[in-house]
């Protein structure tokens, strides 16, 4: 926590508690024989506030981008289950593993669907 001198008053950030200092230390090579020259040094702050989820900006393509990668993954996840258990089917002599595999991603998928649903 960092002091003011004139009021003796921790001084805070816009987060609300004091931050946290970053100090580092490292040595600096010289010219010749020897060690170096030690540096210590304040590398910054850290606010341990917790910050709010960030929004999207707000730009069509990017409020686009979102859902065509949102919709690219419910589909995978329906699907790949599919190809996996079809594979292991070919693979194990079995004709059960490719249709479980579906039914298994529709429902994963349609919580996907739900979950989505359920964002503000």
């Amino acid at each position: 926590m960092i002091q003011r001198r004139s009021s003796g008053v921790p001084e805070t950030h816009p987060g609300g508690g004091p931050p946290t200092l970053v100090v580092r230390h490292d040595t600096l090579p010289t010219a010749g024989c020897g060690g170096g020259r030690e540096r210590w040094y304040i590398a910054g702050m850290i606010d341990e506030t917790p910050r709010p989820r960030r929004r999207p900006s707000g730009s069509p393509v990017g409020e686009a981008l979102v859902w065509v990668s949102r919709i690219t993954v419910i589909g995978l996840s329906m699907f790949v289950p599919g190809l996996v258990g079809g594979w292991l089917d070919a693979r194990l002599g079995l004709a059960v593993l490719g249709p479980l595999g579906f039914v298994v991603g529709f429902v994963a998928g349609l919580a996907q669907l739900s979950a989505i649903a359920r964002r503000p």
